[in-house]
């Protein structure tokens, strides 16, 4: 009977992470911050939630030995750890004594910003290096980033958590771009908005749309920015929607565009090239490494680039082709999946 112990920060991740690997495991145990509760609510795993933050010394003593007896009391085969942040310092001294192998996958921010902003966060990832067993990242620099910090050589697999096959028989594109990541800072969906007008203002008798999908600690600023513009009209904010609902988006738009500061590999960068979409992103190392500038994508690079312009004037039938290949060899669940669980044979075959 193979065992599970899981702990990540309630996300939409961990969601899509326990639908890859279903199956695998006789028995999963959820250890999660409750930041969301309809996510770990709808969880067909038993769930236990502790608080992350490790701003209270004495509270940290407490979910430490908390988490030591609720691991130890449901013996897993393996440990695994989603997102090298506060809390897993929590787990990483609750499970150091433990001999069950310990796996640990870096989101993105955990291991390129954080540690570079605090020298708490640098050693609390610099522990998890150097006393877990196995490790996964989406970005091939991101892993280069893992290897600086550690001083010891790490055994890092590049997988993501894949995305569903697509069905290319589908209704014609339209004129749409699409955007769909949070409306915090990070994701600079004000810079999308400001490129479009921008666009729309030499362009304004043109039928492009773009599309605003999620929401955020910017939404309301973003509503009453695109409300006192005189191509309001253009511009649609569909809201929190499903995933039926950001499939439909895909498979409508021509263009999607995602320009964060930072990120690793994007699961919403590979739904968008499956469905044949133009993609627009931001000069980040994972980005590069699926998107060639002019080539299946556009790089947006600064100010002075007009990347709705370029992105119009690719070839969007050979994109899209080129893209769906891709994904096919990289991007599915099924080829990620396999990845994973050969990381856990592995281990459990050293048992």
């Amino acid at each position: 009977m193979k065992k599970l112990v899981i702990f990540s920060p309630d996300s939409v991740h961990l969601v899509n992470y326990l639908q890859l690997i279903d199956g695998y495991f006789d028995s999963i145990l959820v250890i999660t911050d409750g930041q969301n509760p309809s996510i770990s609510i709808s969880l067909p795993y038993p769930t236990e939630k502790i608080n992350f933050s490790i701003k209270n010394p004495l509270r940290n003593r407490r979910q430490i030995l908390h988490l030591k007896k609720t691991i130890t009391n449901f013996q897993p085969d393996l440990i695994h750890l989603h997102n090298i942040g506060t809390g897993a310092y929590l787990l990483e001294e609750a499970v150091r004594d433990l001999n069950v192998p310990k796996v640990a996958t870096a989101w993105g921010s955990d291991v390129l910003v954080a540690p570079k902003r605090s020298f708490i966060f640098r050693k609390i990832v610099q522990h998890v290096l150097q006393n877990f067993d196995a490790f996964t990242c989406d970005a091939l620099f991101m892993a280069y980033e893992m290897e600086k910090l550690s001083t010891k050589p790490l055994d890092i697999q590049i997988a993501n958590f894949g995305v569903e096959s697509v069905d290319v028989r589908r209704a014609p594109k339209e004129n749409i771009i699409y955007s769909n990541r949070l409306h915090n800072p990070l994701y600079r969906i004000d810079l999308i908005v400001d490129l479009f007008l921008e666009y729309k203002s030499r362009n304004p008798h043109d039928t492009w749309k773009l599309i605003v999908a999620a929401t955020g600690s910017e939404t309301e600023l973003l509503k009453q920015k695109v409300a006192q513009s005189p191509f309001n009209e253009f511009i649609e904010f569909v809201g929190w929607i499903d995933a039926a609902q950001n499939q439909s988006w895909y498979q409508k738009a021509k263009i999607y565009v995602s320009i964060p500061r930072s990120d690793g590999t994007s699961i919403s960068l590979l739904e968008a090239m499956a469905h044949g979409c133009v993609p627009i992103v931001s000069n980040l190392p994972a980005n590069n490494e699926w998107i060639t500038d002019g080539f299946n994508g556009i790089v947006y690079k600064g100010k002075s680039t007009l990347p709705f312009d370029a992105a119009m004037q690719l070839d969007a039938e050979k994109c899209a082709q080129i893209n769906r290949e891709i994904i096919a060899l990289h991007g599915l669940k099924s080829s990620n999946r396999s990845k994973f669980i050969a990381i856990y044979d592995q281990l459990l075959a050293k048992k």
